[in-house]
C-alpha cells in the first residue's frame, strides 16, 4: 500500500513538476515576444509621462521639444544646422507672436545625392473649449510621436543611400504651422531630392488603421499596397471612394477637405510631392460618421484622449499591435530593394492637379454649372412651345351665327319656304305678312 501510494505521489509531483515548465516555458516566450514589440509601447508611456501638457505656445509645448531632442541625441541622430530646433512663428488668437519649435533629427546615408526622406509626426496637444479637464493626447498624438522614435530606433544601425530627417512638427493643431514652416525653409532643389514624405498621426487607438497618399492614383501608394498584402498587414487604403469631401480645407488652405488630408501631410501633397499619411480611426462606423471606436466616447481633443482610456476600451494588445503595424509599414517601405527607385518615379510620373483643386476654379465650375442649367431649361422650354404652337387648334370656340345664311335660299331651314307655299294654295285668309297668325 505504502509503494503503490508513493508511486502515486511520484506521478503526480512529475506531472505537476511538467505542467510548470510548460507554462513557464510559454510564459516566458510570451514574456519575451512582448517585449521585444514594446519599443513603441514604451516611448508612449514615457512621453506622456513627461510632456503631460504641450498645448502650441504653451511652456509645457516648449518642454516638450526639448525633450524630443533629448531622444534625438540619445537616437545618435545629427543636428540641422546648429540645433536640434527650427523655430516657428505664428499669430495667436489674441493677435501676439507666438513662437514655437520644430524638432529636426537627421540620420545620414552614404551617398551624398541629394535624396532624402521625411518621418514626421506633430507632438502638440489640443482639448476643444468647454472641458475641465485638458486632454492627455495619448492618441492625438502621442501615439505618433511613439512610432516616429521607434522607427528612428529600429533602424539605427541599418545604412541607407538617402538621408532620413526625423521631424517633430509644431502647432499642426492651430493650423499646421510647423509643418508649412518646415517646407518653406527648403530650397526647390531640396525639395525636389524628397523622395517620401510619411506622416504619423493618431496611428494608434482606433477601430482600423488607414494608410492615405494623395487625391489621384499615384505609384507610390502602389508601392505600399503590394507591401501591406505580402506582409499582410492590416492596413485599409484610404482612397478616392472614402475621401469626404468638403468644399475647403483652411488650414492647408486648399479648397478640398477629408480625413486623409487633415494633418501636416496637406503640406505636402499641395506642393505635389510624395507622401502617405498613416492614421487610425473607424470611417466604416455604422452611423455613417468619421470617429474612433465604434459604439465608444469621442477621443480626439477630449480627456477621454489618455492612455488609461485606450487601454481599457482597445486593450493593451491591439494598441501595442497598431503601433508596430504603423512602425513595421514604414520600416519595411524605406528598407525594400526597389524603394528609392519607385519613389523617383512615382515623382516624374506626377501631374499637377492643383487647379481643379484652386478655390476660384471650383466656384468657376459651379457658375458654368448653374448657367448651363438655365440655358438647358430655357431651350426646352422654347422648343416645347414651338412644337404646341404647331398643333391644329381644336374648333371648340363658340361661333356667331348668321341669320341671313338661315333664311336664306339656300338649303337651310326649307321648311319654312314649303310651309309658306301650302297655305297659299289652300287660299288662306291669313296675313301674308305673318303666317303665324292662326297660331294666335
Amino acid at each position: 500500500m505504502n509503494k503503490i501510494f508513493i508511486k502515486f505521489i511520484s506521478f503526480a509531483l512529475a506531472v505537476t513538476f511538467l505542467f510548470c515548465c510548460i507554462f513557464v516555458l510559454f510564459s516566458v516566450k510570451n514574456d519575451f515576444a512582448l517585449a521585444e514589440d514594446l519599443t513603441a509601447y514604451n516611448y508612449l508611456v514615457n512621453f506622456l509621462e513627461n510632456c503631460p501638457e504641450r498645448e502650441a505656445g504653451s511652456e509645457g509645448c516648449k518642454s516638450a521639444s526639448d525633450y524630443l531632442s533629448s531622444r534625438f541625441i540619445d537616437l545618435g541622430l545629427q543636428k540641422k544646422g546648429d540645433s536640434y530646433k527650427q523655430e516657428v512663428k505664428y499669430i495667436g488668437e489674441d493677435g501676439t507672436v507666438i513662437t514655437d519649435y520644430n524638432v529636426i533629427g537627421i540620420k545620414k546615408g552614404t551617398e551624398n545625392n541629394g535624396h532624402k526622406v521625411i518621418i514626421g509626426a506633430h507632438y502638440d496637444n489640443y482639448t476643444y473649449e468647454g472641458y475641465e479637464e485638458k486632454s492627455e493626447g495619448a492618441y492625438d498624438n502621442g501615439t505618433g510621436v511613439a512610432a516616429l522614435l521607434a522607427i528612428a530606433d529600429k533602424i539605427k544601425n541599418i545604412s541607407f543611400d538617402f538621408d532620413i530627417e526625423f521631424v517633430f512638427y509644431a502647432a499642426e493643431e492651430l493650423g499646421l504651422y510647423g509643418s508649412n514652416e518646415y517646407l518653406k525653409s527648403l530650397s526647390e532643389q531640396e525639395k525636389s531630392g524628397i523622395l517620401l514624405s510619411v506622416n504619423l498621426d493618431s496611428v494608434a487607438g482606433g477601430d482600423y488603421t488607414y494608410i492615405y497618399a494623395d487625391e489621384v492614383e499615384r505609384l507610390h501608394l502602389d508601392y505600399f499596397r503590394k507591401i501591406i498584402d505580402l506582409q499582410k498587414f492590416n492596413v485599409n487604403i484610404l482612397d478616392g471612394k472614402k475621401n469626404i469631401i468638403t468644399l475647403e480645407n483652411e488650414l492647408a488652405d486648399l479648397s478640398y477637405y477629408h480625413y486623409g488630408i487633415m494633418s501636416d501631410n496637406a503640406v505636402f501633397v499641395k506642393e505635389g510631392i510624395n507622401s502617405i499619411s498613416i492614421f487610425s480611426a473607424n470611417l466604416e462606423s455604422f452611423y455613417g460618421l468619421s470617429t474612433e471606436v465604434e459604439n465608444k466616447t469621442e477621443i480626439m481633443h477630449t480627456p477621454s484622449d489618455n492612455l488609461g482610456y485606450l487601454i481599457e476600451n482597445i486593450g493593451m494588445e491591439k494598441l501595442n499591435s497598431d503601433l508596430n503595424t504603423a512602425v513595421n509599414l514604414v520600416i519595411y517601405g524605406i528598407t525594400g530593394e526597389y524603394f528609392e527607385n519607385e519613389m523617383i518615379k512615382s515623382s516624374e510620373n506626377y501631374y499637377d492637379y492643383g487647379i481643379l483643386f484652386n478655390n476660384y476654379f471650383i466656384y468657376g465650375m459651379y457658375a458654368l454649372v448653374l448657367v448651363l442649367g438655365i440655358a438647358i431649361f430655357f431651350s426646352v422650354y422654347y422648343k416645347l412651345k414651338k412644337e404646341q404652337d404647331a398643333l391644329p387648334k381644336e374648333e371648340n370656340e363658340f361661333k356667331q351665327v348668321n341669320l341671313d345664311e338661315i333664311f336664306s335660299d339656300g338649303n337651310n331651314f326649307k321648311v319654312f319656304d314649303d310651309f309658306e307655299k301650302n297655305d297659299n294654295s289652300k287660299g288662306s285668309n291669313k296675313n301674308d305678312d305673318n303666317p303665324f297668325d292662326e297660331f294666335k
